[in-house]
This record gives C-alpha cells, structure tokens and sequence, in this order.
C-alpha cells in the first residue's frame, strides 16, 4: 500500500471518529483544562448518549452504592424511564425497590 493510501484511509477513520464522538469533560463544572492534582487532562472522547449522561440536570439515583442517571438505571434493568420515574416519585419506593420490583406485583 501507497503511502498517500495510508493517508487517506487514516483521515477517514479520524473523521469518522469525530463524527461519532466529541471531546467531553471529566468534571462538567470544570474546563478543558489539566486538573491541578495529577495533571491529567481532564477531557475524553465520547459518544453523543455518554455525553447526554454526564450533564448537571440529570436526576442521578444511587442504589447498590453506585450512582447513574435515570435513564443508564432504566436501561441496565430493562425498564421504560416512565415506570421507574413513577416507582420513585408516585410510590415513593427506595430506588433499590423500584428497580428490581418485578412487574404487575
């Protein structure tokens, strides 16, 4: 293979990346830049769906001592949002009970 091939097929694959993923901060309330206790930068690439999770309006729920959004809790047990959202704020179930409470009990 050509050098100039090897640029191309690169510069696709790079731009495919970009148009799947976008630079995200670690820490939203942060900036873009090195945080000041390990240097790290404090940017990744991530997805649109990553990124649509680590926003300040989310309603994050901690159960079984971790803590996500709704929507990341909805999906890892396999529950519509609305129902879980009503188990938490119309039942007023602890969110260990809404999520593993099984349907139609």
């Amino acid at each position: 293979m050509k050098d100039g091939m090897i640029l191309i097929i690169s510069m696709k694959i790079w731009v495919n990346h970009l148009q799947i993923n976008s630079i995200e901060r670690l820490d939203v309330n942060g900036n873009y830049e090195k945080f000041k206790d390990t240097g790290e930068l404090q940017c990744v690439w991530a997805t649109s769906k990553e990124q649509h999770r680590n926003r300040r309006d989310n309603n994050n729920i901690t159960a079984f001592g971790k803590t996500q959004c709704m929507t990341a809790w909805a999906e890892e047990y396999n529950l519509p949002v609305s129902t879980l959202k009503n188990r938490l704020y119309r039942a007023k179930m602890k969110p260990e009970d809404a999520l593993i409470k099984q349907r139609g009990v």
